[in-house]
């Protein structure tokens, strides 16, 4: 192993002393080369460099606290509103005591509906009931109807009922698929008649005009053509028959 300048080896029965460790020191422990050595150096002054001062770090503070005070000064709504995205904006629900009444509201709603699927229907005829008695109870307590509220009532997820619906999975009989639809056209009526009243918002009738009554932006065209352009259709024996008085031009 080759000296290293300025760095003192410890006898053998001598443990190393880390407490003022140099980046040169290390190299008397694994016998780096010219290159490695000059490479620790670079880092260990890169570090340094890296390191802030204490003016630097009063700046920083500074930054901090001044980003907290505008925070605190920041509007709810508007340009920079602190509750302009979705998240915010449900939390401070619960700083309004009028909102906080619409919460209790709306959950007093869906827990008599979660109560009113306890018994999962078992046929397509408790299922037109069942969704009779939803449909009722919407209109005796003037709530909207929703497609989550309906699932709540007939005891199913919205996704075992979106399978009803779509047809991946035949639920009671052939026919559940249709009774699911014409439940969902009674929700969107209600929907597209309230978003042309200007009662709710279009972005989320468009939201769940898309989730739950299959619009879209685009309308897909299936182009078949029946015609044998290529001839595929035909026999061998056709072929050969339509070939046979054919002139062969040779191309040097």
């Amino acid at each position: 192993m080759s000296d290293t300048p300025n760095a003192k080896k410890p006898a053998s029965n001598e443990k190393p002393n880390y407490k003022n460790f140099k980046p040169t020191d290390q190299l008397i422990f694994d016998n780096p080369t010219p290159e490695e050595l000059k490479k620790r150096e670079g880092n260990a002054k890169r570090r340094a460099k890296s390191r802030a001062t204490p003016e630097q770090r009063k700046e920083q503070v500074k930054k901090i606290a001044n980003k907290i005070i505008d925070d605190i000064d920041r509007p709810l709504t508007g340009t920079g509103g602190k509750a302009n995205f979705p998240n915010a904006q449900l939390k401070t629900l619960e700083d309004d005591d009028s909102k906080r009444d619409v919460i209790a509201k709306v959950l007093n709603n869906c827990i008599t509906f979660y109560q009113m699927g306890f018994k999962p229907v078992e046929n397509d005829e408790e299922l037109c009931e069942r969704l009779v008695d939803f449909f009722n109870k919407c209109a005796e307590t003037k709530q909207l109807v929703t497609v989550e509220k309906m699932c709540l009532a007939i005891g199913y997820p919205v996704q075992t009922v979106v399978t009803w619906d779509n047809g991946t999975n035949q639920g009671f009989s052939p026919i559940t698929s249709l009774i699911i639809k014409k439940a969902k056209d009674i929700i969107a009526s209600q929907d597209a008649e309230l978003v042309a009243d200007g009662k709710i918002n279009n972005i989320a009738y468009i939201f769940r005009a898309k989730n739950y009554y299959g619009m879209s932006d685009k309308q897909e065209l299936e182009v078949t053509d029946n015609r044998d352009l290529l001839g595929d259709k035909r026999s061998v024996a056709e072929i050969e028959k339509r070939l046979k008085g054919a002139t062969i031009i040779e191309i040097d």
